[in-house]
């Protein structure tokens, strides 16, 4: 690929997408497409339909989370179709705060990074295409510019529903720009960015003592202040507070509960009027779809507290519960673990993944009511699995036994540490199942983090214990297992060392065997047999002993090599083979690729 070439077609893209034009050009383009004035709501949820939708068992399955969202069907679902649907239909849940919450690395913070991202990319297309007033601080509807007294007229000519008001600055552009000419004014496309501050805005919670309301709402520009005579002159205000970038897209409050109450009241009349008080100006419309997230205990905090009544009142609360299926919650630690260099480095198990996703998942989930059910037929019925004697009428039935199922357990981010701090500590190159789960529970201490409830309080292994064993034994017991399970791999490196060196000794020895004399003739055959059903059915015309097997045979912990002829002919891929740890030694045999 030709890096420069790919950048100079991008900006090539990009200056394509410009458009200007004046308000009466604008009015000619509302006429063809009157699609391009719609609500921040309705974007946003125009954006999450085009990517598609998929029916699943009666569960509708967003394209647009599937990449980065996994196991929360239902729960985006209902977030989908109860907020942003009703929202773009301008029902009065588009008055209301949007909040997400759940356990901590449940997917909030996820959920609403996506949101950006893809309205910043849905506003480069035709269908997401968002235009303003030119030089307007808050990038403002340019429909805002006609009188209310013309509105019900335009927007049965038109189609389309006008609301809010201009903007101080764009009031005074009017009358000392354009002399009142609202035909005249200057209409551009502009591009949801959160880089560039347009459409996105972001407030974090710090210090109250030093964090500013101009941080929300702008604040006087006292550099200008001489100059004008008046805090009251929009040209003395800077209006770059996070409320006026937000304008036409998403206002994000990260950890919003943790925030002080003089920075919450200022939402009390953007939710329920849709504008917001600044400066010495009137009340300044907007029209943005306020975000927050939290998690459950702040949440619970809050609304014990009578003075928040008036805020909680117009919030809709979204629970974002932790993943309940075993393979969705294995493509989690999947993808966090593609995204560091260890995916390079260190060869996972199969099933190692999966051991730690079995473990997370049952810390999870309560006990069912149901009568024969146990943990582990819950998880398998929730991941899919068929358990004799249980319908899959079953599985709505216990899900929805607990409406809270799934706020408390052991975190992704949890297992993904101890992961990582294992083979980084130990400075191991490949990890299995127990070495997952060995690390999960020496992980747990004083000062680790595990949530309320199931496994996450006592940091249980829920497994099945093992039947007719006594309790101070069982420890022993699964000791023994793992001492097993590493012997089966010691056991097996040896056999494939031995399968080496017989092939060594062919190649050494070119005489047929049985003409050594050694009685080694039935192994010989035995060994070429065995190659044969590896690589395949020998051709016609071949003998069963190849003329010159290739083998690379090195101490411990260096590689062992073997590869077929016809198969280094057609050059087939190698596939490695590992010993025990750390991992022992490394067998590298390339294998048919069919």
């Amino acid at each position: 690929m030709d890096i420069l070439k790919r950048i100079s077609e991008y900006r090539s893209q990009e200056e394509q997408l410009a458009w200007s034009g004046t308000f009466a050009d604008y009015l000619e383009l509302v006429r063809e497409r009157p699609y391009v004035t719609m609500t921040a709501h309705a974007r946003v949820y125009a954006m999450i339909k085009a990517a598609g939708v998929d029916v699943v068992d009666g569960v509708k399955r967003y394209r647009f989370f599937e990449k980065e969202i996994f196991g929360l069907e239902r729960a985006l679902e209902k977030l989908v179709e109860e907020y942003f649907h009703s929202a773009a239909m301008r029902l009065d849940v588009r008055k209301r705060i949007l909040l997400l919450m759940g356990p901590v690395s449940g997917g909030k913070s996820t959920i609403v990074t996506m949101l950006k991202r893809g309205l910043e990319q849905f506003s480069r297309t035709d269908e997401g295409a968002v235009y303003a007033i030119e030089g307007c601080p808050m990038h403002e509807e340019p429909l805002h510019l006609i009188p209310h007294g013309l509105r019900p007229e335009v927007e049965k000519e038109l189609g389309v529903k006008i609301e809010g008001n201009l903007c101080p600055s764009c009031q005074m552009r009017l009358k000392t720009e354009y002399g009142g000419r609202i035909e005249d004014v200057r209409v551009h496309r502009v591009l949801i960015s959160e880089e560039n501050r347009v459409g996105i805005g972001t407030f974090s919670p710090s210090d109250p003592k030093s964090q500013d309301i101009a941080d929300l709402t702008g604040s006087i520009d006292f550099s200008t202040i001489t100059e004008y005579g008046s805090e009251s002159d929009p040209r003395a205000y800077r209006f770059d507070g996070e409320l006026n970038k937000a304008n036409r897209g998403i206002m994000e409050f990260q950890e919003m509960l943790k925030c002080d109450e003089k920075f919450l009241w200022n939402l009390l009349s953007l939710t329920q009027e849709g504008n917001f008080k600044a400066g010495r100006f009137a009340l300044i419309s907007a029209d943005e779809l306020i975000i927050a997230h939290t998690n459950e205990a702040e949440y619970r905090a809050f609304i014990a507290n009578k003075k928040n009544e008036a805020l909680q009142s117009r919030m809709i609360v979204m629970p974002i519960p932790y993943n309940l299926r075993v393979s969705d919650e294995e493509k989690i630690y999947a993808k966090l673990i593609a995204a560091s260099d260890l995916s390079n480095n260190v060869h996972i198990a199969p099933h190692a993944l999966r051991a730690a996703a079995m473990f997370s998942v049952m810390s999870r989930l309560k006990e069912s009511k149901k009568q024969g059910m146990d943990p582990v037929k819950k998880m398998r019925m929730y991941d899919g699995e068929s358990v004799e004697g249980y319908k899959a009428a079953d599985v709505k039935e216990m899900q929805d036994e607990f409406l809270d199922e799934g706020m408390s357990g052991v975190d992704p981010r949890y297992v993904i540490n101890r992961i990582s701090s294992a083979l980084i500590r130990r400075d191991m190159t490949c990890i299995n199942a127990l070495d997952v789960l060995r690390a999960i529970k020496e992980g747990h201490g004083p000062a680790s983090v595990v949530h309320e409830g199931g496994a996450g309080a006592h940091f249980e292994f829920h497994l099945p214990r093992p039947q007719g064993i006594r309790p101070d034994r069982q420890e022993g017991s699964a000791e023994g297992v793992r001492l097993l399970v590493r012997g089966i791999g010691e056991d097996a490196v040896r056999k494939l060392s031995g399968q080496c060196g017989g092939v060594l000794q062919l190649d050494e020895d070119p005489r047929p065997a049985d003409r050594r004399g050694d009685g080694s003739g039935r192994a010989a055959d035995a060994l070429h047999r065995g190659a044969d059903r590896h690589f395949g059915k020998r051709e016609k015309g071949v003998p069963r002993r190849d003329p010159d097997p290739h083998v690379v045979l090195r101490p411990q912990g260096q590689d062992v090599r073997l590869q077929h002829p016809r198969a280094a002919a057609r050059g087939d891929r190698e596939e490695a083979v590992r010993g025990p740890e750390g991992c022992g030694e490394d067998h590298h045999v390339h294998e048919d690729a069919g």
